[in-house]
């Protein structure tokens, strides 16, 4: 425990030892918040980039209104989650990402 404490928490050995248990814990979670926080803004910040690159490529047809359109993230998608597609949304996103690619509609 010593190890993580210098190494992830950059803490000197002595501070480490004057940490009670329940110290340590709240300095380990805190820590990792800030990690999964850090991971986060990296994610968001290359789906903003392609955002932006999308919509500067001169492709007004398929511009995007917001970033969340490029795609969304594992932790966004549970809050997604609890509103069910209909089989008639479904099939209509799956055309409209054929069309952006160029593909024919076949005849009904």
């Amino acid at each position: 425990m010593c190890g993580s404490a210098v190494a992830h928490l950059k803490l000197s050995v002595f501070d480490f030892y004057e940490l009670s248990p329940v110290e340590y814990k709240y300095a380990i979670e805190a820590n990792n918040d800030i990690q999964i926080d850090k991971y986060h803004t990296d994610w968001e910040t290359a789906r903003y980039i392609v955002f932006h690159n999308w919509n500067a490529s001169g492709n007004l047809k398929y511009g995007l209104k917001k970033p969340e359109e490029v795609g969304l993230f594992g932790w966004e998608q549970a809050e997604k989650l609890e509103k069910k597609q209909t089989v008639g949304e479904i099939k209509q996103e799956v055309l409209r990402i054929a069309e952006i690619f160029g593909a024919k509609k076949k005849e009904e």
